[in-house]
């Protein structure tokens, strides 16, 4: 007797004409076609036909025999085709629970033996799967690879007779934990049920309990592609770090990557820019001057292009009453008159479109200028950074204070604190200030969410622009769903194999 039995009497049992050869034509109700196989009528086929592919579809085509018997035992499989030398000769065909073995259908012989299988039961059904997957490519042909089906036949081996099978089965919700043994109950115990923070790493079988692993949560340098459902991990990947001369366009999110690029990147599906491309700084310079205490946009590198640059940028300024202004030739200037020392200042807070930029001071250089004058600024990006600038010399009344890289609000001050101590100049130690420049050296395409409504289903893609979804075929199911910013992801239902079974319809 096989595992799970006992014996009770001999072996007496005779099997009738039509269990000696079990035939499971491709017409049985046992037997399940799926796709578009050719009939062909033939009078030395069982049945009187035989299914063939024609060589086409290969990888879509399959036929399923679920076969039973009716008494426990040992059986041998066969499978009967059309040979021809035509045929694949190397055709998938796998019974439950066994490796594949692939078939030669270009010979001479019509019959091929697949394996033997053991039956505990005559409750117990074995599926045979035989498919056209990569039978034109796991083997060479010159004269093709057609596949041919005939039907499967089962042979009697080894019968057991005279046994009968344990009184216990386990119920449902539960696994057997210990198996059957000279006519001892089976051991059953209940399934786990994985908590909410839990999510099924092995699903039971009938002989193994459910697999519980904790849920994983993403670092702080990480975002969430999936989140975790009952039979999957949360998918984390790493945030990605914009390489040298690259800029951040788009922040990460707990969900989102980081999107690095140029100056001229475009923005990704789903965003919009209102800055043009401006990779080599064209919109002009902003001019703050601190005089009539406005902002205007000066010509760089040629011609003006556009006034984009003064849309993103907002300041407040801010002059201490210690300041006197003058003239020199056409061009008004404020000057402490080196009086009131630590009274004078100017603050500038200010936000830029986000990029690098030179910051350029215009004075009116003096023989009798102080040459410490304190200046800091705060870019938004980095802690400040303070200069002392020497007022007595300058290029064209400007000078320049170095290549900034500003990302939200900002801060230039300037003051006439301690000017007339330490590195003192004999003729006297004025402090003056015309305006302050940020001439621009890469500026960064700024992406913002659109504000698009595309229809159900549709999604804003590029620009913003309303783009139809893509629709997964019948063999496809969305592994990323529709969302208002980006389109769904199709992928592959995955097939089981023989050794599998199925635990969730996709």
């Amino acid at each position: 007797c096989l595992e799970g039995f006992h014996h009770v009497e001999s072996c007496t049992t005779v099997l009738t004409e039509e269990q000696r050869k079990l035939v499971y034509d491709t017409s049985s109700p046992n037997v399940t076609v799926i796709g578009p196989w050719a009939t062909v009528n033939d009078e030395h086929a069982i049945g009187g036909t035989y299914l063939t592919d024609n060589d086409q579809a290969k990888g879509f085509l399959f036929v399923e025999f679920n076969v039973s018997v009716p008494v426990p035992g040992s059986y041998k499989f066969y499978l009967k085709f059309k040979p021809s030398i035509s045929n694949a000769p190397k055709v998938p065909v796998t019974i439950q629970g066994q490796s594949t073995v692939f078939v030669a259908m270009n010979g001479d012989n019509d019959t091929a033996l697949l394996g033997s299988v053991d039956f505990q039961s005559t409750q117990d059904t074995v599926s045979v799967l035989l498919e056209t997957t990569d039978t034109h490519t796991n083997a060479a042909n010159f004269f093709g690879h057609i596949v041919t089906v005939d039907a499967l036949l089962v042979i009697p081996h080894v019968l057991v007779v005279g046994c009968t099978e344990c009184s216990q089965f386990c119920g449902q919700g539960q696994y057997q934990s210990s198996v059957c043994q000279d006519s001892q109950p089976r051991q059953c115990d209940n399934i786990t049920a994985c908590l909410s923070d839990e999510y099924i790493a092995a699903f039971a079988t009938t002989t193994s309990d459910t697999v519980c692993k904790r849920v994983s949560a993403c670092s702080n340098t990480q975002y969430k592609v999936y989140p975790h459902t009952p039979y999957s991990d949360t998918m984390c990947a790493n945030r990605t770090v914009c390489s040298p001369g690259e800029f951040a366009l788009v922040a990460p999110t707990a969900t989102t990557d980081r999107r690095c690029g140029d100056a001229c990147a475009t923005c990704p599906d789903g965003f919009q820019t209102s800055a043009p491309c401006d990779k080599y700084a064209n919109t002009g310079a902003p001019y703050m001057n601190v005089v009539a205490q406005d902002v205007s946009l000066l010509a760089v590198n040629g011609s003006v292009e556009s006034s984009q640059s003064l849309d993103f940028l907002t300041f407040n300024m801010s002059v201490s009453s210690a300041w006197v202004q003058a003239q020199s030739g056409d061009t008004t200037y404020l000057t402490d008159q080196d009086q009131n020392k630590g009274s004078a200042d100017v603050k500038i807070d200010f936000t830029l479109r986000p990029g690098t930029y030179t910051v350029m001071v215009q004075y009116i250089p003096s023989f009798d200028s102080a040459k410490n004058v304190p200046i800091s600024i705060t870019t938004g990006a980095s802690n400040d950074t303070t200069f002392l600038l020497d007022q007595t010399v300058s290029v064209d009344g400007f000078a320049s204070l170095g290549t900034f890289s500003f990302v939200g609000p900002s801060q230039f001050h300037l003051s006439n604190t301690g000017t007339n101590t330490g590195t003192t100049n004999f003729f006297g130690n004025k402090v003056s200030l015309v305006a302050v420049k940020f001439v621009p050296v890469h500026l960064v395409i700024v992406c913002t969410p659109c504000d698009t409504t595309c229809s159900s289903d549709q999604y804003a893609g590029s620009g913003c622009a309303c783009e139809d979804a893509t629709e997964c075929t019948p063999l496809q199911y969305a592994s990323k769903p529709l969302k208002p910013d980006s389109d769904r992801t199709c992928s592959s239902i995955s097939i089981c194999d023989s050794s599998e079974f199925e635990v969730q319809s996709a």
